[in-house]
């Protein structure tokens, strides 16, 4: 009772007077008296709907919806106001993800409620709500959370004379705070791999010893503290470690260990953790050419991410590699709908963004431009960060831009094709571009053909055969440098080539 006497006291005299979150329900239409968006608003309403049907991206845009004249003064000043009222809104979310994500929260919402008794010198409650928040976080293993605790209880019981808790809770605090350092340890090792490929789609080999020496070390701390996080991140970094190998049997058996234990530790576990393993298994099947056992992974995956989240759009993207490779463009299409409708993409990095771009291009390309418009000069225009990547996706931007120039221009690409030849003896001179070379190389020896193919059939036997000797390596084009498998590339060309031959010997010139 002490505690709920100590926080009603606080309250009591230092509550806000007023507390404004946003009212997320419609008002009434006077003729139906039902919810409708058409009914007359607050602006408050008004802009809290805004920003979810229309989704704002600057503003401007924000205050013409609501009749401001510009974006200073009042409307600065609204703006401001309903920031606040939606911060205070987000101290009141239903956050059920998963369980481990759960008591993240309640930690967090107790850890505030900490903070203040102690603030306010309401000591004994302060320590009730700290125990109560400690079993959370032990039972969840949450270090930081620990930490937190046995800091507050260490403190507590020094200032009460209580050493032999004081000891207890010092000895704790010293182990966990071990614990965190290891996890925020092994947590870097997984930035370090993922910042290499921010802006480039291009794998190393070297990243794979890097990759698995990460988890090696991370295989070590487990050794000291066998911990959820720990564990998590061992088997991400040896998993991409392989993949990244092209050890795509080895990466599965990594994720499947992954999944098994995550089955055995259902406090940890959840839709985006699970997500997670059938996003790389997805991955993996593809690159060894099992198409079928990757789109039961797909399936798996759309069941797992929630349509909001980033995780469901940056699986779109692997789905939609997927669907390409394995020759489906039908499903493709629907995939490209999916994610270029989702709101959340205008909220990514460029990177995801302009990645849709250029898969457009060669859905476009697929589809033998069939019942749909598509802009190849703005395409290209609207590519900024990855034209800086020279030896990864702005090859594949390049190579599809050629392809449907091909298919739909009178006249061949031949400036284009001299700026390729110049392209490659630039960027392309390391082992990993082996099969974007030998592409290159059909595209120059069509070229000297004079765009007939049969005037290069020797030729193309020779760099079909180099090709073949060299499948699709996950090193090459993990996210895509062939959006399209070059094998099949060549032969939608050469297809369209002849398709325009006879469309052209049919006519009477």
């Amino acid at each position: 009772m002490e505690e709920l006497r100590d926080m009603a006291g606080i309250i009591s005299k230092y509550r806000l007077k007023k507390i404004e979150i946003i009212n997320n329900s419609l008002p009434q239409s006077a003729r139906t008296g039902k919810p409708s968006k058409k009914a007359r608003q607050s602006r408050d309403s008004k802009a809290y709907h805004g920003l979810i049907d229309e989704g704002f991206t600057n503003d401007e845009e924000m205050a013409a919806y609501l009749g401001y004249k510009d974006t200073k003064g009042a409307f600065a000043i609204f703006k401001h106001r309903l920031s606040l009222k939606l911060q205070n809104g987000m101290f009141f979310i239903d956050v059920m993800l998963s369980w481990y994500y759960n008591a993240e929260y309640r930690c967090s919402r107790l850890r505030h409620l900490v903070f203040m008794l102690f603030l306010y010198g309401r000591r004994n409650a302060a320590v009730h709500f700290t125990n109560k928040m400690l079993a959370i976080a032990e039972e969840y293993n949450l270090a930081e959370q620990k930490l937190f605790c046995y800091k507050r209880l260490r403190a507590h019981f020094s200032y009460i004379g209580n050493d032999a808790l004081y000891q207890k809770y010092s000895g704790l605090y010293n182990d966990t705070l071990e614990q965190m350092v290891m996890e925020d340890q092994a947590e870097d090792f997984m930035n370090r791999i993922n910042v290499q490929y921010a802006p480039t789609i291009v794998r190393k080999p070297e990243t794979a010893i890097e990759a698995i020496g990460y988890a090696d070390e991370t295989a070590g701390f487990l050794k000291k503290h066998d911990t959820p996080l720990l564990q998590y991140y061992e088997h991400k970094l040896r998993g991409f470690g392989h993949q990244i190998n092209g050890e795509y049997e080895k990466s599965n058996g990594i994720w499947r260990e992954w999944e098994k234990y995550l089955q055995t530790h259902p406090l940890f576990s959840g839709d985006k953790r699970l997500g997670e393993v059938a996003v790389y298994q997805m991955d993996n099947y593809t690159y060894m050419f099992q198409y079928d056992e990757a789109k039961k992974y797909a399936m798996t995956c759309m069941e797992r991410f929630r349509e909001d989240s980033t995780n469901r759009l940056i699986f779109y993207e692997n789905y939609f590699l997927l669907a390409m490779r394995s020759g489906d463009y039908i499903n493709a299409r629907e995939i490209y709908k999916l994610a270029t409708g989702n709101k959340r993409l205008l909220a990514m990095s460029a990177t995801h963004q302009e990645k849709w771009r250029i898969f457009e291009a060669y859905l476009y390309f697929a589809e033998k431009g069939k019942g749909n418009k598509f802009d190849l000069e703005g395409m290209a225009k609207s590519i900024h960060v990855y034209k800086a990547d020279k030896a990864g996706f702005n090859i594949a931007m390049l190579i599809v831009q050629i392809s449907i120039l091909i298919m739909t221009e009178p006249e061949p690409p031949i400036d284009k094709m001299d700026a390729l030849r110049l392209y490659k003896k630039r960027y392309l001179k390391t082992d990993t571009s082996y099969r974007v070379n030998v592409f290159m190389d059909l595209l120059f020896a069509l070229d000297k053909a004079g765009y007939t193919p049969a005037a290069m059939k020797e030729t193309e036997t020779v760099l079909l055969k180099k090709l073949k000797g060299k499948p699709m390596a996950h090193t090459e084009n993990i996210e895509g440098l062939e959006v399209i498998p070059f094998e099949q590339l060549w032969r939608m060309i050469i297809e369209n080539l002849q398709n325009i031959r006879e469309v052209l010997s049919e006519i009477d010139f």
